[in-house]
């Protein structure tokens, strides 16, 4: 199954307390009620996760990807 997701990204590198401070600001963001309500109106997950948990994702999502271009032998023409 495939589904659509979005992140906020930073740049390799970035000092930990930043992503701490931004990880704190959408949090509060998505826990807000319009946030919340919005998403449930169009029948959205809102998930919490931490950095790392985040990071998990993306990397497991990327891998899964990746094996089914890999298994289909898809090429970029």
């Amino acid at each position: 199954s495939a589904y659509t997701w979005y992140g906020i990204f930073v740049p390799v590198g970035t000092p930990q307390p930043v992503m701490d401070k931004l990880h704190k600001a959408i949090t509060v963001a998505i826990d807000s009620k319009p946030y919340k309500d919005r998403m449930a109106s169009v029948e959205a997950e809102i998930p919490h996760m931490s950095i790392a948990a985040t990071k998990k994702f993306v990397d497991d999502d990327a891998e899964a990807w990746v094996a089914l271009i890999r298994s289909l032998n898809l090429k970029l023409e």
